[in-house]
C-alpha cells in the first residue's frame, strides 16, 4: 500500500505556534548607517535648539541604551550625579512621599547606574544639565515635555515618529530600537554579558540576576559605556551647533566728544581764519 504524499504547496502547520520557535530579534530593527544619516542630518532635527528634546533625547539613547522614559524622568538636581570620579546617570525610583509624580524603573534590575559616554560629556550634556539645575528645572527637559497621565515621553514619541517617517527611516526602526543598537554593538566586543546587562537593566541569564549586575563597580561599568562607537561619526553635530549660536556683537567703541569753539567774526560779520602760530624754532 502507498502512502499519499503531502503536496509542497501545503503547509499543513501554517498559522500555529510552537514553544521555543520564535525568532530571537525583535520585530524592531537596529538603526542603520543610512538611517542615522536620514535622522541627524535631516533639516528638522538640524535646526532644532540644542537645548530641545528633539535634540539630545536620540543622542542620550544612542549612548547609553537607556529607554525614552527613563531619559524624560531623570530630574537634574537628583539623578547625574558624580560616583566614583566618573560622570553617571542615576536611575532610580521617585517617590510620592519626596514630592515627586511616583515612578519606578520598568524592572528591577532597571534601578541602576550608567556613566555618561564621552562624546555626550564633549557634546556639551554637562553644561547643558548644570543649565537646566540653574533654571530650577524639575526634569531635565521642563518644561518642554509635561506629564501625560503616568508618562513623560508620550507626545515626544509622537512627534519622533512623525519626524523619522518623514525623513524616510524605515518603520521598524522605532526610538526604541536605539536601545537594540547598543546592545547589538557591545555584545561584538569581549565584554561579559553580565556587565552589559548592568548598564543595560537586564536580567542575567543562567542565574544572573538583579543582585548580581548591581554589584559591577563603577570602573566596569564606565568601561561597557565607553566601549560603544556610534555606527555614524557625528562630529557635524557639534559644528553645525557652534554654527547656530549667535555671533557675539563687537563692543561699541566710545564716541570721542570735540570741543567745539565758536568761530572768531570780524567787524562785518565774516569769519576771520585763524592763523597757526608758528613753531618755535630752537
Amino acid at each position: 500500500m502507498f502512502k499519499k504524499h503531502v503536496p509542497v504547496s501545503l503547509q499543513p502547520f501554517a498559522g500555529h505556534s510552537f514553544p521555543g520557535t520564535k525568532a530571537k530579534k525583535s520585530a524592531r530593527d537596529d538603526w542603520s548607517l543610512e538611517d542615522l544619516e536620514r535622522l541627524f542630518r535631516s533639516k528638522e532635527y538640524r535646526q532644532a535648539s540644542d537645548t530641545s528634546a528633539l535634540h539630545w533625547l536620540p543622542l542620550i539613547a544612542l549612548h547609553t541604551g537607556m529607554r525614552l522614559e527613563e531619559i524624560c524622568r531623570l530630574r537634574p538636581a537628583h539623578d547625574i550625579i558624580i560616583r566614583n570620579g566618573t560622570l553617571c546617570i542615576d536611575i532610580k525610583p521617585h517617590l510620592k512621599e519626596d514630592g515627586w509624580a511616583p515612578w519606578h524603573p520598568k524592572t528591577a534590575s532597571g534601578i541602576r547606574i550608567i556613566p555618561v559616554h564621552p562624546w555626550l560629556i564633549r557634546h556639551g550634556f554637562l553644561d547643558f544639565v548644570e543649565r537646566q539645575r540653574s533654571a530650577g528645572a524639575a526634569y531635565l527637559f521642563s518644561p518642554e515635555l509635561v506629564l501625560h497621565g503616568d508618562n513623560l515621553s508620550s507626545a515626544f514619541s509622537r512627534e519622533f515618529s512623525r519626524i523619522k517617517k518623514e525623513c524616510g527611516v524605515s518603520k521598524k526602526t522605532t526610538f526604541h530600537s536605539f536601545r537594540h543598537s547598543f546592545r547589538t554593538i557591545l555584545e561584538s566586543t569581549d565584554l561579559k554579558t553580565s556587565h552589559i546587562n548592568a548598564v543595560m537593566g537586564h536580567e542575567g541569564n543562567e542565574g544572573e540576576g538583579s543582585t548580581y549586575t548591581h554589584g559591577v563597580t563603577t570602573a566596569k561599568l564606565k568601561e561597557v559605556v565607553e566601549a560603544f562607537e556610534s555606527p555614524l561619526e557625528l562630529s557635524f553635530l557639534s559644528a553645525n551647533a557652534k554654527a547656530t549660536q549667535p555671533r557675539p556683537q563687537a563692543p561699541k567703541q566710545p564716541i570721542k566728544k570735540r570741543k567745539l569753539t565758536p568761530p572768531l567774526l570780524d567787524e562785518k560779520g565774516r569769519i576771520v581764519r585763524r592763523r597757526q602760530s608758528a613753531v618755535p624754532t630752537k
